[in-house]
């Protein structure tokens, strides 16, 4: 009889644990959205979840904000042409470097595809 008490006491204690501290989470994006510059997080005090352009903390979704990357071309063309590269993305997934743009999973585009106008 003793142990079923004792233990009924520790099993209603365990339920009302959680409760009584004020327990927080934190949840941080598995990919640096481009335009934010750096990682996206959130903090909650009762779940945390996050994907790789996305967290949510107590039922609150905040994604990448979107982002697009252009990058001149010019040099390549005949003097008085133009030309550019250029892409978007709705989930912050661009990026970009010397001739090439990206974004999303989307394959690279470099200079050499652009077309001068």
């Amino acid at each position: 009889m003793k142990a079923s008490l004792v233990f009924a006491l520790l099993f209603s204690f365990a339920l009302l644990t959680p409760e009584l501290g004020s327990a927080t989470c934190t949840a941080t994006s598995v990919y640096n959205c481009y335009a934010q510059h750096g990682p996206l997080t959130c903090s909650g005090s009762t779940t945390c979840t996050a994907g790789a352009t996305w967290v949510t903390c107590d039922n609150v979704r905040t994604d990448c904000p979107a982002c697009e990357v252009e990058f001149d071309c010019s040099f390549m063309c005949s003097p008085g042409q133009s030309a550019s590269i250029y892409c978007g993305s709705q989930v912050g997934r661009c990026t970009f470097g010397f001739k090439r743009v990206q974004c999303d999973s989307d394959p690279t585009i470099f200079c050499s595809s652009a077309t001068c106008f």
